[in-house]
Order: structure tokens, then C-alpha cells, then sequence
């Protein structure tokens, strides 16, 4: 078994470290590659991928871990020959995008604060947003992350003046009355494996009653795995985490990112998504090839009653028999004492985070 993961770099983030280590401790063969570092050679009807030392990858499955897509041609290649990919390109540019993953979930039937977009401010969108989105309201940039530029206000004023200074794309959000904290879910194809409260930014409270919960597991209830599973399906994801918030009428998902950090989340919950990404990773690489998933007609044209179809058309490839144990099981089973005794264990990397 051969698994190729696609990254920014081999240390760019403590999600990519933990799915390294795993591999490493499962002594599953790899290759690390960053965008850019891969050869892609047409020969006549064949086509082969070289690394920089000129050796052809043949990979059992994929793991894209670029969030923006890059080097999308060879990871769309090895899709489109039926080599597994965790997190496609086409899913992973929706979900790297909030405009397009506010309209993806709507599309699925899944609530999500109503929102206004647009290249750039001008009076129709101030009255768009006065009629669909009202006052107070949130401002994010279209690609950002970690809650860099995000800001919530009162007053259409402040609104305006935002836009006419930065000339940023319009993305407004309808804000959700709440008690100061998100939920932070994690998803793999079917399954929520982990779930922790995020407290939010003082500046995005707005006076509500707030009940610190840092640092704490939230309950997994029915509804909020439903529809944090359900999500991540209807970008076409098949590992997310996700940013849930709890309003008057219930779950609404702010957010759904392709590739997290996972650093705060195994401290909290006292295991390693990546150890857990990686049985699913060496599960989906035994089973047969894939054909890839098409989208549903219906589901383009907006039917409500095609999401399910949608979802059910992107479990493909789920290795027979494969489940994840249940959360606690998870909790108990995956605190990672294997590196203890690695002798080329490097500080902050290889070392065991919990």
C-alpha cells in the first residue's frame, strides 16, 4: 500500500504532523509532496507521475491536504483514474470559498445564516442587505481563516464604511443571536468524531449573556451530528471540521473547512484526529477503485428533495464494514503513546501532543 499526501509542507500544520506520525507508526509506505514538486509525463496513452528524484508515483489513495486546491491537475488526475482522494480539489475550492459554501448548504437544505455576496459594494447590495439580512450582521472576507477580518456590527454606517475603504468583495452574514460560543465539529464521511465548544471573540458577543465554555466537549447530540454530517457531504468533502452555532432556532453552520489544525481539539478531547484520519486513510486505500461521483441534476436545480440523493451519491468508495468506534471509545482508544519510545522522535513533531 502506497499513500501519497499532498501538503503545503511536511511541518505546516499539527493536523499534517499527527497523519505523518500515524503513518510512521502504522508503517504504511508514503510520499510527502508539496504543489509544485511533482512531474506529470504524457507518453503516447499513458501518463505517469514523477517525484523530484524521477521515481513514478503509483499511489493506492490520496490525502489533499493543500485546503486551497493547489496542484489540482495531478490530484484531479489520480481522481479520474479511480485512485481514492480524501478531500477532492473541486470540494475542497467550494469549501476554501464562504460565499460558495453558504450556497452549497443551502442548496442541501441545511440551515445557514442568511447571507449577501458580491464582487463589490454599492447601494443595491445596502438595500439587499437591509431586506434579507438586517441589522446586526457579520462581515467576513471570502477566503479568510482563524477570524482574521471578521467583525460584527450594528449600524449599516459602520457597514458601508468597511467596504468603501478596502474595496473587499461584499460577504455579510446575518448574525445569530447566541451566548458566546460556537461548537467545533469534526466529520469523517458518516461520522462525528470529535466535538468541543470555541468560545467567539469578544467582539463578535454583542452584549449577549455569555457562558464561557473554553475548553470544553460539547455533547454530540442527534442534531448536531446530523447536521454537521450532513455538511460536509454537501460540499463533497469527506473530512471537515466544522464551526456550529446554536441560535434561537436551533444548529445553523457558520463554516466548513477542509483542512483544520486540530491542534486545540486533540488537547481538549484527549486524542488524534490524525491517527483517526489515518485508519480511515488505510481502510478506503484497500478497498476496490472508485468511479467518480457525479453530481445529481436535481440537486443543481436547487430541489430540496435532491439533497439526500447528493449526499448518499458522495459516500462512494466507503470501505465495506468500515465504522469509527463511538466518541468516547475514540477518546480512550487513540491517546497516542506510541512515539514515547521512537528513537528518531524530534521535539514538537514526532513527540506525543496529549
Amino acid at each position: 500500500m502506497h499513500i501519497l499526501v499532498m501538503t503545503f509542507g511536511r511541518y505546516s500544520s499539527h493536523m499534517i504532523q499527527e497523519v505523518l506520525k500515524h503513518l510512521r507508526l502504522r508503517e504504511v509506505d508514503h510520499t510527502v509532496a508539496i504543489p509544485g514538486s511533482l512531474i506529470a509525463r504524457v507518453q503516447g496513452n499513458r501518463v505517469e507521475v514523477l517525484d523530484k528524484k524521477g521515481r513514478i508515483i503509483q499511489p493506492d489513495l490520496v490525502l489533499n491536504a493543500t485546503s486551497a486546491a493547489l496542484g489540482a491537475e495531478i490530484v484531479d488526475y489520480f481522481e479520474m483514474t479511480g485512485v481514492p482522494v480524501v478531500n477532492p480539489v473541486w470540494a475542497c475550492r467550494i469549501a476554501a470559498s464562504k460565499p460558495q459554501t453558504s450556497m452549497y448548504l443551502a442548496v442541501a437544505g441545511i440551515r445557514t445564516p442568511n447571507a449577501v455576496m458580491a464582487d463589490k459594494w454599492s447601494e443595491k447590495i445596502s438595500a439587499l442587505l437591509r431586506n434579507s439580512v438586517g441589522l446586526p450582521c457579520v462581515a467576513k472576507p471570502r477566503d479568510g481563516a482563524q477570524g482574521k477580518g471578521v467583525n460584527a456590527y450594528q449600524k449599516w454606517p459602520e457597514v458601508a464604511r468597511r467596504y468603501r475603504r478596502a474595496a473587499e468583495a461584499v460577504y455579510i452574514q446575518r448574525y445569530v443571536p447566541n451566548k458566546g460560543h460556537t461548537h467545533r465539529v469534526y466529520v469523517i464521511e458518516d461520522q462525528v468524531i470529535a466535538a468541543h465548544y470555541f468560545n467567539l471573540y469578544p467582539h463578535l458577543r454583542l452584549g449577549a449573556v455569555f457562558e464561557s465554555r473554553t475548553n470544553q466537549l460539547c455533547p454530540i447530540t442527534p442534531e448536531l451530528a446530523d447536521i454537521a454530517i450532513r455538511a460536509t457531504a454537501s460540499v463533497g468533502l469527506n473530512f471537515s471540521a466544522l464551526d456550529i452555532i446554536q441560535g434561537p432556532n436551533g444548529f445553523e453552520v457558520l463554516e466548513v473547512n477542509s483542512w483544520p489544525n486540530g491542534k486545540t481539539t486533540d488537547e481538549i478531547c484527549q486524542t488524534s484526529i490524525g491517527g483517526v484520519l489515518v485508519d480511515y486513510m488505510i481502510k478506503r486505500a484497500a478497498a476496490k477503485k472508485e468511479e467518480r461521483p457525479h453530481l445529481d441534476d436535481r440537486r443543481r436545480k436547487g430541489d430540496p428533495a435532491a439533497a439526500e440523493l447528493w449526499i448518499d451519491g458522495l459516500a462512494y468508495g466507503k470501505p465495506d464494514g468500515f465504522r469509527l468506534s463511538s466518541y468516547a471509545d475514540r477518546i480512550t482508544k487513540l491517546v497516542d503513546e506510541d512515539s514515547d519510545g521512537r528513537s528518531d522522535a524530534r521535539p514538537g513533531v514526532d513527540a506525543p501532543t496529549s
